[in-house]
């Protein structure tokens, strides 16, 4: 920012939301890591614990849709 032809508003803006970005994006990245042991461990126990082996690839089917879907909204609800 210090070098960009801005103006002083400009440069000043920009810094607020810079700040803002990097006050969040800690839980953007707990939120991640949090959703990510979720499922592993639900996918663990579902396997080896829930289910017989013939349901075992409808599980898999199921959770990769949602696993999907989760990723394409992860920016909107951080």
């Amino acid at each position: 920012m210090e070098y960009a032809p801005l103006k002083s508003w400009q440069k000043d803006m920009l810094s607020i939301i810079r700040d803002e970005a990097y006050y969040f994006a800690p839980q953007g990245q707990t939120k991640i890591l949090n959703e990510g042991w979720a499922s592993y461990w639900h996918t663990t126990i579902m396997t080896q614990k829930a289910l017989k082996p013939s349901e075992v690839i409808d599980y898999a089917d199921a959770l990769s849709a949602r696993l999907l879907n989760a990723t394409q909204r992860q920016n909107s609800a951080v």
